[in-house]
């Protein structure tokens, strides 16, 4: 039986059908079904966590301490206790002073971290020159410890928000700097020769042949960088800053008192779950949005290669 055959070049790629066929709109009410029970999954794990906390903070009143297996819970000051406190630090307005203060630091200390990581990282995966000679010093920064770091800052550069800008970059910077090494290392060259042979100038093979290349592994830079430089500026406030949230974490614990010490950090938590969920994912998604894009056309354009042979 002869075979059918059809010439791709006689399908036309751009033609008044929709690029998106009828069947996307299931496909879209499936992928809001399933956000949907992922929000039911993180309310599920948040109950959890606030009856576990319940149960912990109970045990010295309810008896609970004398059943095996309990008796080793901590005693939590309980979740109105802290909300108490926190709610205070919101009205006096103390809280968004210290916080502005450690995110300042944030925002510098990674910014710097972010610079040093595209430019050395970049050089390293596109240079084996520029990989022999920063190779030592990421692979043992990527190592350090943020505590060693964080006194040889303050010590050397005193204690001031300068040396918690440094040691944010420090610490934050090789990790930065390993992703985009790996990431320069595995760009496609063919895409480069392809952009030459077609007269590209620089700033256009740049522009639209590179970048696209290394968005996604900026993005996963610029989240793993900002959880390390949120630890390290914490660390470094507890350590020897007057001010900011990890100073108010360890002037409450020095007082002993915990419902204080768990106000501080529950509210700096919050901040950091804003500032993932209200602008870094979302900036992700935006900047992502080409690729899902991509892959519609060229399932658009399957399909219609599909139905012709049919």
């Amino acid at each position: 039986m002869a075979q059918q055959t059809v010439e791709v070049s006689s399908i036309p790629l751009f033609s008044d059908e929709p690029l998106v066929p009828p069947t996307d709109q299931s496909e879209r009410a499936t992928k809001r079904t399933r956000k949907k029970s992922y929000v039911g999954y993180r309310i599920a794990s948040l109950v959890l966590f606030i009856a576990a906390w319940l149960l912990s903070s109970n045990t010295g009143s309810t008896g609970l301490d004398d059943i095996p297996g309990v008796a080793w819970l901590p005693a939590l000051p309980g979740p109105w206790d802290v909300w108490r406190d926190l709610r205070g630090l919101l009205i006096s307005g103390q809280f968004y002073e210290e916080l502005f203060v450690t995110t300042r630091r944030v925002i510098f200390g990674f910014g710097l971290a972010f610079l040093i990581g595209i430019v050395v990282g970049s050089a390293m995966g596109l240079s084996r020159r520029w990989e022999a000679f920063f190779e030592l010093f990421v692979v043992t920064g990527v190592a350090s410890p943020g505590l060693f770091v964080a006194m040889i800052t303050l010590v050397a550069l005193g204690i001031n928000d300068k040396a918690a800008v440094v040691g944010i970059a420090i610490i934050s910077s090789p990790t930065i700097v390993v992703t985009f090494w790996q990431a320069s290392k595995a760009l496609d060259r063919d895409l480069d020769e392809m952009g030459r042979a077609f007269s590209y100038n620089r700033s256009d093979r740049v522009r639209h042949l590179i970048l696209p290349q290394l968005l996604p592994p900026s993005l996963a830079a610029t989240r793993y960088g900002l959880g390390l430089a949120w630890k390290l500026v914490v660390l470094m406030e507890i350590l020897g800053l007057s001010n900011g949230v990890g100073y108010q974490v360890n002037f409450s614990f020095q007082l002993f008192n915990l419902a204080g010490v768990m106000a501080w950090t529950i509210g700096f938590l919050l901040f950091v779950l804003v500032v993932e969920y209200a602008l870094v994912r979302p900036t992700e998604a935006r900047l992502s949005h080409w690729r899902d894009n991509s892959t519609k056309r060229k399932a658009s354009v399957v399909r219609r290669v599909i139905a012709r042979r049919t």
